[in-house]
C-alpha cells in the first residue's frame, strides 16, 4: 500500500507526524506534511486516522484492487467507519465498533 497526501487539504498541524511510529513524516518549510521514504511505510495508517482535515490516504495496491483504489478511516466515539473507494469513484462504507 501506499500513503498518499493531499497537499491542498493539509495545514500543517502535524498532527499525523507525532503519531507515525516509523519517524517517517515531517513538515516542509511551507507547512505541508511529507513522507521521507515510502518504502518504509508500515501501512499502519496512525497518520490517516489522526489528520482531522482528511489530508492522508492510503492507496491500495493494483494486486488487492483497482489502480487508484482507497481506503480512509474515520474515527468517531466507540466506532470507525471505513470508506473503500475504486477506481471509478464509487464508494462502500463499513461501520465497526471500536
Amino acid at each position: 500500500m501506499g500513503l498518499w497526501i493531499e497537499e491542498s487539504k493539509c495545514f500543517g498541524c502535524g498532527s499525523c507526524v507525532q503519531v507515525c511510529p516509523g519517524d517517517l513524516l515531517y513538515l516542509t518549510a511551507p507547512k505541508k506534511v511529507a513522507i521521507r521514504e515510502q518504502r518504509e511505510c508500515w501501512d499502519c495508517m496512525a497518520c490517516v486516522k489522526s489528520c482531522a482535515h482528511g489530508a492522508l490516504l492510503t492507496k491500495l495496491p493494483y494486486t488487492i484492487a483497482d489502480y487508484g483504489a482507497t481506503i480512509r478511516p474515520f474515527l468517531g466515539e466507540g466506532w470507525i467507519k471505513w470508506v473503500c473507494r475504486d477506481q471509478e469513484g464509487r464508494e462502500e462504507e463499513f461501520l465497526l465498533p471500536r
